[in-house]
């Protein structure tokens, strides 16, 4: 039979490679293979052959030609991947809790083999890189895998709980467990450094350009604050799939926007549409703004406050 790669390859290891087959395999005589053969019904070495992976067979039998010098051998699993204590965050300014539906970042070592970013459209894949994460039992979404980072959505059906579990699985091989503090609010404005500080994710509404230096926002403009962590919203997607845009998701509490120190008037709060996650902010610069290329930005909801983030106004 042709075997088909099962999986994308990020390392070439035996223990990583995993190959399907509809029916029955045979690796013919002196053949050598690498990898993991998955068959549906039966698996045949033929004299002299060697595997170095594993043979499973789902219907029949697995028969290694041993007198004629047929061998295998079983890669040794991968290291644990290992979940830091404390380490799931907000996926835009890095600190705790998390709030159910937000984006979230995960922090440690061996959490993928290799590096993968999911591809739109939604839903969201629950595996990456070889790495799946089960939080409260039950799969959440991946955006981006890595060995040190993994960025995931938070479960909306955790909503209303105090604390979950977190636990990784790289390649079979299962981490250690850990709880995560959830809260119903936990703003986060997204930065373009990606460190949860300095400019902000934010756009000039009617331009779509960043409000930044050599392009600063007017007081008086519109701006869109994209951020996590809003908490509940009208017309909730499922898990893992994007906002839709129409009716639009709003959030259940209007957050309050300051800019410069001075209150800005909220004209929109809810998801993003076609994003997973991502929420928007529409605000007014005040006029009474003092202008400048770092401008601070603030977002609160509930009794939570986002981290702060700059912006240029004129």
């Amino acid at each position: 039979s042709t075997l088909f790669p099962y999986t994308t390859l990020f390392r070439s290891k035996a223990a990583n490679i995993f190959w399907q087959v509809g029916s029955s395999a045979t690796i013919g005589t002196t053949s050598v293979f690498q990898g993991n053969i998955l068959a549906a019904i039966s698996i045949s070495m033929l004299t002299g052959s060697t595997l170095t992976g594993r043979a499973l067979a789902m219907g029949g039998a697995v028969s290694i030609d041993t007198g004629g010098g047929g061998s295998a051998t079983i890669p040794v699993a991968g290291t644990a991947p290992v979940i830091n204590p404390s380490s799931v965050v907000n996926g835009a300014s890095y600190v705790s809790p998390v709030a159910a539906g937000s984006i979230a970042a995960v922090f440690g070592t061996n959490l993928a083999i290799g590096q993968e970013s999911s591809v739109m459209p939604t839903p969201l894949p629950d595996t990456l890189a070889q790495s799946f994460f089960t939080i409260g039992g039950q799969f959440a979404p991946l955006y981006f895998a890595m060995p040190t980072q993994v960025n995931l959505q938070i479960p909306w059906e955790l909503a209303g709980q105090t604390q979950t579990s977190i636990v990784a699985s790289v390649n079979g091989v299962a981490s250690n467990t850990v709880t995560v503090p959830l809260a119903p609010f936990a703003p986060g404005i997204f930065t373009m450094g990606s460190t949860g500080a300095g400019q902000g994710a934010v756009l000039i509404a009617p331009t779509g350009e960043l409000a930044a230096p050599g392009s600063p926002a007017p007081r008086g403009e519109y701006i869109s604050i994209f951020c996590t962590g809003l908490g509940a919203v009208t017309n909730q997607p499922a898990t893992g799939v994007a906002a839709p845009g129409a009716p639009y998701s709003l959030t259940k509490t209007t957050p309050t926007v300051t800019i410069g120190g001075v209150g800005a008037v909220v004209y929109y709060s809810g998801l993003a549409p076609g994003f997973v996650g991502l929420y928007q902010v529409n605000a007014q610069v005040p006029m009474s703004v003092s202008p400048g290329n770092a401008v601070p930005v603030i977002v609160g909801v509930g009794n939570a406050t986002s981290n702060t983030v700059t912006i240029a106004v004129m």
